[in-house]
């Protein structure tokens, strides 16, 4: 075992005594295994090694299996880090727990400067892991399991034990008598996991003694068709998107076969939620490619978490929703100075003789008689009207400037509309100019409105 450990070990890691490991210690077999095979490592190859423990404090036995962990490593002059779980919830304590551990793990390697953390998972483990995935139901390239490693906060994850099952890793334990703990929680059948390897697990293994074998196999090979697949859709995305892969053109879309729409549309979607931790289900993508090809050329289709996509036409794009109401924030311009808005936007309200052109994107001219200070910044409203500049003095509706316009859906709610204190819509800043804005003229007392964005250039013309 120490021989095949050593030869996936350089095959498929580059790490020298130079590296430096952080290894998540449970006092199970697996990661006291681990520990044991890392330890035996050629000098020239074996890493610098620390421990991680934590102590979720669920079980009676959790404070001395805490203690042995601290033995271990105090006889090894192994340093080591123990976090304890103060706060558990009353539900998803799986899920919680597992999201505790690798939140610490990441803590502790950011500040040990360590390039990998090493955890015990084996082959049984992945079974165990795709028969949850497989029951539960989800993408296909979920049924590619545990990978052997992966991106994980500044470094990797690496799961060096998944080539062994969890039987060869007793006898070596035996062989070699290592010392571990027995989690007795793990015969439990509350838990989901503890019922596929008590209970089904047995059964699959008398039809067929390999099944942990040829599950692996699969998973290993659904890895590698998920690689493939995402370099020709990545591909396939990047003719049919545009501004970095935010816009997707639905019309070169469109032209793609069907089944290339799905995973072109399901790439699209994971890359532009990947920090939202939104699933979008097989049943949601098929509702989705029906929406794009037969529904109206400017609408929406709801995601979670107030997330749409947009359709303006042939363009389409995913925005959060901005909810209109009465509490939009509202941005009082001061005189001579600029407001910032946003990131990327700033309003300013000047005395025309103090306002360098300069600083602006686009700006419109007032004159002091025909406004009522103070001015403000805001987002629409439903029923918002402003009077045109050149209608003779006939309002329209902001929600009908905006069709007119053809203005995409998600922009409309990020529009600035600026308003004197009177409720009067000055400017639908960079769509239209109201009756109030006027042309610059000496011999009148006027004020400037100016807008800059870095957004770059502006592309509406309005009048």
């Amino acid at each position: 075992m120490n021989q095949r450990f050593k030869e996936n070990y350089e095959k498929k890691l580059n790490l020298t005594k130079d590296s430096h490991i952080l290894l998540a210690l449970s006092g199970g077999v697996d990661s006291m295994v681990l520990l044991h095979l890392l330890l035996n490592l050629p000098s020239h190859i074996r890493p610098s090694i620390s421990l991680a423990y934590v102590n979720h404090r669920l079980r009676p036995e959790s404070d001395a299996e805490a203690e042995f962990i601290k033995k271990i490593a105090d006889q090894l002059c192994l340093p080591l880090s123990i976090k304890e779980w103060k706060n558990p919830p009353d539900s998803g304590i799986e899920k919680a727990a597992r999201d505790f551990r690798y939140q610490f793990f990441a803590e502790r390697m950011e500040i040990l400067k360590a390039e990998t953390l090493m955890t015990g998972h084996h082959r049984s483990d992945q079974l165990e892991t795709l028969l949850m995935r497989f029951v539960r139901g989800g993408s296909w390239e979920r049924l590619g399991g545990i990978r052997w490693s992966q991106i994980f906060s500044p470094g990797c994850l690496v799961r060096p034990l998944l080539s062994f099952t969890k039987a060869e890793l007793y006898d070596y334990a035996q062989k070699e008598n290592i010392r571990f703990v027995e989690d007795a929680s793990n015969e439990e059948s509350e838990f989901t996991r503890n019922r596929f390897r008590n209970q089904i697990i047995p059964l699959l293994k008398e039809e067929n003694p390999q099944v942990e074998y040829q599950v692996q196999a699969l998973a290993e090979e659904i890895q590698s068709l998920s690689a493939v697949t995402e370099v020709i859709f990545s591909e396939k995305l990047t003719e049919v998107t545009s501004h970095d892969g935010k816009e997707l053109d639905r019309k070169l879309f469109m032209q793609e076969s069907e089944d290339y729409r799905y995973f072109i549309l399901k790439l699209w979607l994971f890359q532009e939620l990947a920090d939202q931790e939104i699933e979008i289900s097989n049943r949601s993508l098929w509702d989705i490619l029906r929406w794009i090809q037969e529904g109206q050329p400017n609408s929406r289709f709801n995601l979670p978490n107030a997330y749409n996509v947009f359709r303006s036409y042939e363009k389409l794009t995913i925005e959060k929703e901005v909810k209109l109401s009465d509490t939009n924030p509202v941005n009082e311009l001061v005189m001579n100075e600029w407001c910032r808005l946003s990131a990327s936007e700033s309003l300013g309200f000047f005395e025309k003789e103090k306002f360098d052109s300069a600083e602006a994107s686009c700006f419109i001219t007032v004159n002091r008689e025909d406004i009522d200070l103070p001015l403000f910044a805001r987002h629409r409203k439903d029923g918002d009207r402003m009077t045109l500049k050149g209608s003779l003095n006939q309002s329209k509706k902001i929600k009908d400037i905006f069709i007119d316009q053809k203005v995409p859906l998600e922009k409309r709610n990020h529009a600035w509309i600026i308003q004197d204190i009177s409720n009067r819509i000055i400017w639908l800043v960079t769509y239209k100019e109201s009756v109030y804005s006027v042309e610059p003229s000496r011999e009148d007392e006027q004020y400037v409105i100016a807008f800059h964005t870095k957004r770059g250039e502006l592309t509406n013309d309005y009048t």
